[in-house]
């Protein structure tokens, strides 16, 4: 049985609807850190945060531990914490850009990924964790792929650039 058109979007009108009053009838701190008490209801919105940390690592060395960390305004950034020193330095992106993966090249060295509008690729970047003010552009204006590194060349990363930056629109392949 298939519906209309019309039905379809009768109920995706009425599930909006729902959804929104519901929003607006709880009241949703996005800033809270505690868990809901027993017994009360665990508000939508819950569902839908971001996870404070997320893929967190340690470098060949274990010394040094990366991950992408969340804001209080839904946005990414990229957190290195030096185990030795106890130390944390925070890459954070900047007007709609944010960072949205990382890859340890070795040691001290990693690339990652700037995303406009959690969504769109930016660039791929390069940064020395021991000095985070060293980072520069690898990629940038084009759609990429982060292969991996080879265990000969780890500051080489693979990439494959699926459309020219160029204005080609051609695959131009690792």
């Amino acid at each position: 049985m298939s519906l209309s058109r019309f039905t379809r979007r009768g109920i995706s009108c009425v599930f909006a609807l729902t959804l929104h009053a519901s929003l607006q009838a709880a009241k949703t701190d996005l800033s809270r850190m505690t868990p809901v008490v027993a017994g009360e209801t665990i508000p939508v919105a819950d569902f839908f945060r971001q996870s404070l940390i997320r893929h967190a690592s340690l470098n060949e060395t274990g010394t040094t531990m990366a991950a992408i960390i969340s804001d209080d305004d839904d946005r990414s950034h990229l957190m290195l914490y030096d185990l030795n020193k106890k130390t944390t330095n925070v890459l954070r992106g900047f007007n709609r850009m944010e960072i949205n993966g990382f890859n340890w090249l070795d040691e001290n060295s990693l690339t990652y990924t700037i995303v406009k509008d959690k969504l769109y690729p930016y660039g791929l970047f390069y940064v020395d964790a021991k000095n985070v003010s060293k980072n520069y552009p690898l990629i940038q204006g084009c759609t990429f792929r982060y292969l991996g590194n080879s265990d000969k060349t780890p500051l080489e990363p693979l990439i494959w650039i699926s459309n020219d930056p160029f204005g080609s629109n051609k695959d131009t392949g690792v």
